[in-house]
């Protein structure tokens, strides 16, 4: 399948101006750029009259769409396709859908009934597996929640957790940024993990550190 993208202005996300061209697209990839008049190999031509924009796909790096379990129950995306949003980032404010020890996703309840979707994963990895056989309609990447992660460890008991503890906690960690967690998140504004002690954030953000992934904060407030 070839496509023939002409007449548009080009946003390229480098900063430059927006630049006139036609793009040439062939089975699902970008194969040409330029000024291609007498092109008329293209299965599907889409004029842009000289007043239409392109770009790259956007990509959301704050949705819930995890969260509420739109990844199961609506996994085309839409809503993300019509804003031009094409890659998808998970896993925030602390929550996410894996790694889980149980397999279990009672932690979400608050958001979504679990009940909908088959739980049959447990690692980062297993997860990530899972979701690339369900077709999405964008891309997908996730953080590792650290409220999913201390949940499964200390149940609805609100507490540091123990120094044997850490040592399971960190390895959860650890083990997930090399299963393709992107990062860890923590919202430091939810019940769970608002009293967490800097022992516990020091010895995470290290171990994502060492693992080159990101470690997104929720502060408390601005005074954090």
């Amino acid at each position: 399948m070839t496509i023939l993208i002409k007449n548009v202005l080009l946003i390229d996300g480098s900063g430059s101006p927006p630049a006139k061209v036609d793009v040439i697209v062939k089975n699902e990839k970008i194969a040409a750029m330029g000024y291609f008049p007498q092109y008329t190999m293209a299965d599907e031509v889409i004029d842009g009259l000289g007043g239409a924009y392109l770009s790259p796909g956007f990509i959301d790096i704050n949705t819930n769409s995890d969260l509420y379990l739109n990844l199961f129950l609506n996994s085309s995306h839409d809503v993300f396709l019509s804003q031009g949003i094409t890659t998808i980032i998970g896993g925030q404010g602390g929550i996410s859908l894996a790694p889980l020890l149980y397999g279990s996703l009672d932690l979400n309840k608050f958001w979504a009934d679990p009940l909908k979707i088959n739980t049959n994963w447990h690692s980062i990895s297993e997860f990530l597996n899972t979701i690339s056989r369900k077709q999405l309609g964008v891309n997908f990447g996730t953080l590792a929640g650290y409220s999913t992660i201390k949940y499964q460890i200390t149940g609805d008991d609100f507490r540091d957790i123990s120094t044997k503890e850490l040592d399971v906690f960190k390895y959860l960690i650890d083990k997930s940024l090399k299963e393709g967690a992107l990062g860890i998140s923590i919202d430091l504004n939810f019940p769970f993990t608002n009293l967490t002690s800097y022992k516990e954030i020091k010895a995470v953000a290290e171990i994502v550190g060492k693992n080159a992934g990101l470690f997104s904060v929720k502060l408390r407030n601005l005074s954090d």
